[in-house]
């Protein structure tokens, strides 16, 4: 299951990368310099999408976000989970010595380590199995502003990218809409079913895990040898009549490494919402 898939996707790094989020001063920045990523509290960070405009040398990528450790790049019918630690080469006992990592999944963004230290982890992509040519957008824009000066030709700057807090993939399936809504601690990402779409038509093909596993909790778990990735069970449900009605739902493995969902009885006169989660702290 594990092959070389985007690697294409890069930004070259020629005399200069330097990444600006303008949200405010600096006591309002979760990871001041100076302060590890490690002793950052992702529980109390929402992070933003960035759209791509070009930052990324591949049009597929169409939104990301990043947080401690990790990149989540939101594509033309899927989502990449790159997972990452920079790992000492100066120590014999470094696990990188040992290390036989799957070949890299993920979009490049930035690999340019210093000399002594390189990149290990994960990488996970889900893609949406039949799914249509949705139309993608950024909503709930936030207050954040991106700047990237990558290289010393000015023509390749990006300035003033705007941020978002959901990125909605419209008519994913047919009457069906795939909404990303990033929370603390957590990506939630929820399908929406109008009146005539079919939950069943939603298949997700999941590539670079070991294993595909639902446990105890009913949680939907990719095992990796670096540490599990978790999906939450999904809350499902219906607005009706002012009030939510909780429809029975749980993940379902329809094979080896392809998942959909089962739904209970529903009213299909009215909308449902499938709604599972994405664990930031998961993984390492």
């Amino acid at each position: 299951m594990c092959m070389k898939i985007y690697s294409g996707i890069t930004i070259s790094l020629a005399i200069l990368l330097f990444v600006c989020i303008c949200t405010g001063n600096a006591d309002d920045n979760p990871n001041p310099k100076g302060v590890s990523q490690a002793n950052v509290n992702l529980s109390k960070i929402v992070p933003s999408f960035i759209e791509n405009q070009g930052q990324i040398n591949n049009e597929t990528v169409r939104f990301y976000l990043t947080v401690p450790g990790k990149t989540i790049f939101l594509t033309n019918n899927g989502i990449v989970l790159d997972f990452y630690q920079n790992i000492s080469t100066d120590d014999e006992n470094s696990p990188r010595k040992s290390d036989k990592r799957k070949p890299d999944l993920s979009p490049e963004i930035n690999k340019n380590e210093p000399e002594k230290t390189q990149r290990e982890g994960m990488v996970i992509k889900k893609e949406f199995i039949g799914a249509g040519n949705a139309v993608i957008k950024g909503l709930e824009k936030m207050e954040g502003k991106v700047n990237y000066f990558i290289g010393g030709d000015k023509s390749k700057w990006k300035t003033g990218l705007p941020t978002y807090q959901q990125v909605l993939y419209e008519g994913i399936y047919n009457n069906i809409n795939l909404r990303y809504i990033s929370s603390p601690g957590k990506l939630k990402y929820q399908f929406e079913i109008g009146q005539s779409g079919n939950p069943n038509e939603i298949k997700v093909q999941v590539t670079g895990c070991d294993d595909l596993v639902i446990d105890k909790d009913s949680n939907l778990i990719m095992k990796t040898s670096k540490g599990d990735i978790v999906d939450q069970k999904p809350y499902t449900y219906q607005l009706i009549d002012n009030k939510t009605v909780e429809i029975d739902s749980h993940f379902i493995i329809t094979d080896k490494f392809n998942y959909s969902f089962f739904v209970g009885n529903y009213n299909t006169e009215y909308p449902l919402i499938i709604d599972p989660a994405f664990l930031y702290e998961s993984g390492f």
